[in-house]
């Protein structure tokens, strides 16, 4: 529900930031709307992260209750992804905080100040949220590997598993 939310902000956000350049050359937005732009975009950020983290914790709340009666080893890897994706929730709230100084540079990016190179921003954001993903989606493999059913319904069943959290 939480991350539902989130993402219609974004959509509305993502409207609003249309009208006010997205899509156009940055030459022919008005110094104003680009300030009012570049600020939401800062917003968006946190909202994504928020939708981004709560759907894994959704996910992965869902398998601790489908599969409660897995071995422990599968309840400690559940509660060390649970730990990763908080970890990468809280650096990445931090980065997003960090990556300018001043913090309002961000979206003036006239004012004093420095900002850290952004790519590397992204790269440090996306490594770790590619390895968070692909391991919510392979975390229940084992299990439904393990079912007594015909491969074709292990199969599909693998499929219905990642197609939820997709």
């Amino acid at each position: 529900m939480l991350c539902q939310l989130l993402n219609i902000a974004v959509c509305g956000i993502s409207l609003r930031m249309i009208r006010l350049g997205l899509g156009r050359q940055v030459e022919t937005v008005s110094p104003a709307d680009l300030v009012s732009f570049l600020k939401l975009l800062w917003v968006v950020y946190f909202l994504v992260l928020g939708g981004t983290a709560t759907a894994r914790a959704s996910a992965l709340f869902f398998y601790a209750r489908v599969l409660s009666q897995g071995p422990s080893r599968f309840r400690y890897a559940l509660w060390v992804v649970h730990g990763l994706n908080i970890a990468w929730s809280i650096s990445t709230i931090l980065m997003i905080f960090l990556t300018c100084s001043p913090i309002e540079k961000n979206w003036m990016p006239d004012r004093p100040g420095t900002c850290i190179d952004t790519k590397s921003l992204w790269l440090g954001f996306g490594t770790p949220d590619l390895i968070i993903d692909v391991l919510v989606l392979l975390l229940p493999l084992p299990m439904l590997w393990k079912l007594h059913l015909r491969l074709m319904r292990r199969l599909l069943l693998a499929g219905v598993f990642t197609c939820g959290y997709v």
